[in-house]
């Protein structure tokens, strides 16, 4: 029984092999038989069939120096550069505290008393000490000073009497002795007095420990203790900071060391973590797709408990709006969704694809009352599994799908027809990728089309009325880990994944233009969602970081026609190489930066997201897997496009025994508008070859 089992698996295992090199060849035939351009010219047809155009094969190039300029990426800490922690100094004792005068948060001055400990027996101390020192001290002296006086006087008078005889020379002596000691019990009392002084002074500065002050300016960040607490000798009460200056510390390769020195300038990155603002709650299964009306009026979410909801962004709410369910009740996963980019009176089209291949469209009224009113009706079953991925062009006629079962479909809105395949082959039944199909992408002018799948390859389709499609262009050499790739607004730029680097192509001739780093945040993974103005990105990695980038600062083109069919975009300039003109400022604007880190609970991971941006609003929706989708509000414009600079002030001449690295550090003024905090990662960027002003 094993043994024919084996068997079975082993030709199973063999007829997989034949069928996937087969299509490997398939689209290495595709590729070499195509012509070798795309035609520049403007289509009055839509949809109208051109001539073949060539296909190139290549792989993207590795670009990473196309701007950076051999740019140094060091992970490191924010520390500040004073701290205070306070503490009871006063040796083998323990005293109650008294009063705390300041809480976390407060700014302090050197010099301000911030905890009174309980100071009875301490104070009497100090009370007797003081009266010792002073009343004590000084009667001493005066009474010395009085017999001194005294003694003075007899000896004086002793003298005369000796001359005269009257006394004897005995008496004499014997004055003159009592009047050195007096002398003596001076001294010795002045002597005692600075005694019981520096007693007083060494009680005073003991009774003072009772009253903990600040030594630093800076800002309460820990308060251990509250009022009335039991404190023991160096117990910690209370932390203080100075972060109006901080230290920024890490390491390099030591390879490195000769590009890095001290007093250059480096950029901050700092790990923005952000919060949502708002979660929306009503899948059951995790989300899958998302897609948002015109103008904002509902975002519109699918899932794999088979439904799509619509969330209301009028009257906004955490629970669903409208939910969408298929005619046949059936719990298929719902695996993408679209939304109309054409609205007629209120009137709103929804579309999306199944696991079993199946696709539904919903139309949706709103009435005047803001009642929405839906009709449902299925379109021709083609796909034979899922459909992974689906698209409408600008005016909303057309609809693009992708599928598991290797095929894109073109299809009419109007009747819920298939049109035709998206292949190479014309009339033929050919698939349009080697594997999955897990975007598709229309060009704003609605002629091209740009699909990409887990065959890590990027494909541009010319599309024709009615007879089929041409392949213009495909680019391989992705690793495949990034399933949903979109356009931009203006249709610029795709991405192209390659593990912990995001490749920017230009959409039009494949070749890229500028990368983008994960910062050693992992390989990117799920999704790389374009903003509609294409100037930020947000994605996901495989450590659950979900990061918003800014896109490198590139050569601008004129701006697209709206209307489809009446434009070609015209091809992008990549921009010159950077030089020593540069400074670090210039250079990381013309490199990409993280801008922010969307968190979300632990082991839950982002599915998918989507941009909504205006003048006035810059907001990023996620779907996730625990059924959820979130909203966060993006940071300033300012805060993403203004560099914060640091200097270098320390690299040490030693290389870290077995690690192979070099401590370096640099200081960071904190006490502009935007505050960093202290013990957070910061990511410091150097540029060697940069000309900063000194």
């Amino acid at each position: 029984m094993w043994r024919f089992v084996g068997f079975v698996l082993l030709v199973i295992a063999g007829l997989a092999a034949v069928f996937y090199y087969k299509g490997q060849a398939e689209d290495t035939k595709v590729a070499q038989s195509a012509k070798k351009a795309e035609p520049n010219r403007v289509v009055s047809n839509p949809l109208e069939v051109a001539k073949p155009a060539q296909v190139v094969a290549s792989p993207t190039k590795n670009v990473r120096n196309i701007r950076m300029g051999g740019a140094i990426v060091i992970p490191a800490e924010l520390k500040p550069k004073d701290e205070q922690e306070l503490t009871l100094e006063i040796e083998n004792a323990t005293a109650s505290i008294l009063e705390i005068i300041k809480d976390i948060g407060a700014e302090v001055k050197p010099g301000d008393s911030l905890v009174k400990i309980e100071d009875t027996m301490p104070r009497a101390r100090l009370d007797a000490q003081t009266i010792q020192a002073t009343e004590v001290s000084d009667s001493k002296i005066k009474a010395a000073e009085n017999a001194l006086d005294v003694y003075e006087k007899e000896v004086a008078r002793n003298q005369i009497l000796a001359k005269s005889g009257s006394t004897s020379q005995a008496d004499l002596e014997l004055s003159i002795a009592r009047r050195e000691q007096a002398r003596q019990d001076i001294v010795k009392a002045k002597s005692e007095k600075r005694f019981e002084e520096a007693r007083l002074r060494e009680i005073t500065q003991q009774y003072q420990l009772f009253d903990i002050k600040s030594r630093i300016p800076g800002r309460i960040i820990r308060v251990y203790k509250k009022k009335g607490s039991s404190v023991r000798s160096s117990e910690p009460i209370m932390h203080i900071i100075n972060d109006k200056s901080l230290i920024v510390e890490g390491a390099f390769e030591a390879g490195f060391s000769r590009r890095l020195h001290e007093g250059m300038t480096v950029v901050l990155e700092p790990e923005n973590d952000q919060e949502a603002k708002f979660v929306f709650n009503g899948h059951t299964a995790p989300v899958t797709g998302l897609a948002l009306a015109p103008e904002a009026r509902f975002l519109a979410s699918s899932s794999d408990d088979g439904t799509v909801v619509l969330w209301d962004l009028v009257n906004i709410s955490s629970l669903p709006w409208v939910r969408l369910e298929r005619g046949d009740m059936r719990r298929v996963a719902c695996k993408c969704v679209a939304i109309s980019p054409a609205v007629d009176k209120d009137n709103y089209q929804v579309v999306a694809g199944f696991a079993d291949g199946s696709i539904y469209q919903w139309n949706i009224k709103v009435d005047a009352n803001q009642a929405p009113k839906v009709e449902r009706k299925i379109w021709d079953k083609v796909h034979d599994q899922a459909v992974n991925c689906i698209a409408y062009r600008s005016d909303g006629k057309y609809v693009a799908t992708g599928s598991d079962d290797r095929r894109v479909g073109l299809w009419n809105v109007a009747d819920g027809k298939k049109l035709y395949w998206i292949q190479a082959e014309a009339n033929g039944v050919g698939s349009t990728h080697s594997g999955a199909v897990t975007s598709v992408n229309f060009s704003p002018d609605g002629l091209f089309l740009l699909t990409s799948g887990t065959d890590n390859a990027i494909r541009r389709w010319k599309l024709g009325a009615k007879d089929g499609s041409e392949l213009v262009k495909v680019v391989m050499g992705r690793t495949g880990d990034v399933g949903r790739l979109n356009l931009a607004d203006n249709g610029r730029y795709i991405f192209s994944e390659h593990g912990d680097e995001l490749r920017l192509l230009d959409s039009v001739t494949l070749e890229p233009v500028s990368v983008l780093s994960s910062r050693r945040q992992g390989r990117f993974v799920q999704f790389a969602q374009l903003s509609q103005n294409g100037q930020w990105a947000v994605t996901a990695t495989d450590q659950g970081r979900n990061l918003l980038l800014r896109l490198p600062k590139l050569a601008t083109t004129p701006a697209v026609a709206a209307a489809p069919g009446k434009a070609v975009m015209p091809p992008l300039t990549p921009p010159a190489p950077a030089t020593t003109a540069n400074t670090s400022t210039e250079l990381w604007l013309q490199d990409g930066s993280i801008g922010a880190h969307l968190t979300l609970p632990e082991a839950v991971r982002a599915t998918c997201a989507l941009f909504h941006t205006t003048p006035a609003q810059s907001l990023v929706f996620m779907g996730s897997s625990d059924n959820k989708v979130r909203v966060w509000e993006l940071p300033s414009a300012t805060e993403l496009t203004t560099p914060l600079l640091g200097k270098v002030i320390f690299k040490s001449t030693q290389v870290e025994s077995g690690t192979g690295l070099i401590r370096i550090q640099a200081e960071f003024d904190n006490s502009g508008a935007r505050k960093l905090e202290t013990g957070k990662r910061v990511t410091m960027i150097a540029y060697p070859d940069a000309t900063d002003p000194k």
